[in-house]
């Protein structure tokens, strides 16, 4: 058998295999296997490389092949639990929550390192644990290097309750059936690059380079750390992406505010010159709520029969206010967007877009409320020696998960083939505005989510020219007001009044 072909079908039957022990599989030289590997894509086999194993992309019309599920060893997670028991016997922390839950939390955090023998020693650096001894010392190298570390890491990662478990169990009898369980029922999902296809070419590519880490808190936390947002996909992995909720968002936010100044507006969040209903339409995309709207607007868009659209209102709507017609809305009488959003995603292999593993991309950065007040101690004391009640130190330390600088994420947009040219004018619009603020994510106020933004264009005639839609708002000025009064969509004189008293008040 070819040499090539033989290499290729081991790592097809064994994923993450390392050259070392292709050799031995095949029974050749060591230095055979190294000196092929580099010739594989030139042969049409493409493999990619991670943590030294290898990986195959997979080929769709290739015959299925036997499928030998690869399971946890038992030695290895005990080794594991081991460690960590170790570094947790090492430290006295008071906690007021359940234990258990409190160091899977920091056990979670540790495994987003990128192997296991970073991640442990993270989980002790976080706890300030002192050094190992030299029997957990080498538990700790053992495991670390055992084949399948990677797949003990991803059990951690996915489960750090098991481990913390095993570490803090009793009775120690009964620690090998334990393990055993857990080793049988735990399923490994292996990272296969190309596991994902990647997504077509969109219209309009969106490519957010990283320049100052990215947070994207998702729903869930480990403790007082966020996590970033992930997405479970076929396989059970779960990747990391940026919503395209919030890129809609962001992009209906800036074209909101660039509205209400080219109209001679100030664009200001607490005494907004707009009424609330017509704030919420143009910030949120409308509200659903019955008698929210003023009849004012409802007559324009209602037909005498119950439940009937007027065209013409609604074409009067979309023309007088573009971006929002683009966009689209929710309400008793939806707008139809003409634009489609899609999430940006990192570029790597189990995204199916790159040759680096996501895990590599992630890093933790910390933030602190302190405490101004420079005569409290963390614990006042009384004269007895007794705690003072209400004299603790109130800093707060908390954590965020982030992308690294340097990550590049992409995603895009189609257009439908019925948006206008006005209205494509406004989504180019959009565009500049955040090429202009390109800061993603949480934290902003914090420097985090700074990213440089590009816009490869794929959309056969289509000029990114925002030239019309600003043409459009200046000519039209005095006719768009005129409109929005008619649709009661500004603020009432009387209830301006009293925000504007109540925040004199306040300043």
């Amino acid at each position: 058998m070819e040499i090539v072909t033989a290499i290729y079908g081991a790592v097809l039957d064994n994923p993450g295999i390392r050259a070392g022990k292709i050799a031995a599989l095949l029974n050749v030289p060591r230095s055979q296997i190294t000196r092929t590997l580099p010739n594989m894509q030139r042969r049409g086999y493409l493999l990619s490389e991670y943590n030294n194993r290898l990986f195959a992309f997979r080929n769709l019309h290739e015959p299925k092949r036997k499928n030998n599920k690869m399971k946890l060893s038992h030695d290895t997670v005990a080794k594991t639990a081991s460690v960590i028991a170790a570094y947790i016997s090492t430290v006295t922390i008071k906690v007021k929550r359940n234990p258990s839950d409190f160091w899977a939390d920091r056990l979670r955090i540790a495994s987003s390192q990128t192997s296991l023998l970073a991640a442990l020693n993270y989980f002790g650096q976080q706890l300030g644990s002192s050094s190992l001894n030299e029997d957990e010392y080498k538990n700790l190298l053992l495991a670390a290097k055992a084949p399948d570390a990677w797949a003990v890491h991803q059990w951690m990662r996915e489960l750090p309750r098991m481990p913390i478990g095993l570490a803090r169990e009793q009775n120690k009898d009964d620690l090998p059936m334990l393990i055993d369980a857990i080793c049988e029922s735990y399923e490994v999902k292996e990272i296969i690059a190309g596991t994902q296809k990647p997504r077509p070419k969109f219209h309009i590519n969106i490519k957010a380079t990283i320049l100052q880490a990215l947070t994207h808190g998702a729903d869930t936390k480990a403790g007082n750390a966020t996590l970033f947002r992930r997405a479970k996909v076929y396989g059970g992995l779960e990747l990391p992406y940026y919503s395209a909720n919030a890129i809609g968002g962001m992009m209906r936010d800036y074209l909101a505010d660039h509205f209400t100044e080219s109209l001679g507006f100030k664009s200001s969040r607490s005494t907004p010159v707009w009424d609330d209903w017509f704030f919420h339409l143009l910030y949120s995309g409308g509200i659903m709520q019955d008698g929210y709207i003023p009849k004012e607007f409802e007559r324009t868009l209602t037909g005498a029969a119950s439940g009937s659209i007027r065209s013409d209102g609604v074409r009067q709507l979309r023309d007088m206010i573009p971006f929002f017609s683009m966009l689209g809305g929710v309400g008793k009488h939806p707008i139809e967007s003409y634009i489609s959003i899609n999430d940006l995603r990192p570029n790597c292999i189990e995204w199916g877009t790159g040759d680096q593993s996501v895990n590599g991309m992630f890093d933790w950065r910390y933030l602190a409320r302190r405490d101004d007040n420079e005569n409290r101690t963390s614990k006042a004391q009384k004269e007895d020696g007794e705690v003072a009640e209400g004299s603790e130190n109130t800093s707060m330390l908390a954590n965020t998960e982030v992308l690294r600088e340097g990550v590049v994420l992409e995603g895009g947009f189609f257009l439908s083939n019925h948006i206008s040219d006005m209205e494509k004018a406004a989504f180019c619009k959009g565009l500049q505005l955040i090429q202009q603020m390109p800061f993603f994510g949480g934290k902003k106020n914090r420097s985090f989510g700074l990213c440089e933004i590009e816009y490869p264009i794929h959309k056969k005639d289509f000029v990114l020219d925002a030239q019309p839609y600003d043409d459009h708002l200046a000519a039209n000025k005095e006719v768009i007001i005129a409109y929005l009064k008619e649709i009661g969509a500004f603020v009432k004189p009387e209830k301006a009044k009293k925000e504007k008293q109540a925040e004199m008040e306040i300043s």
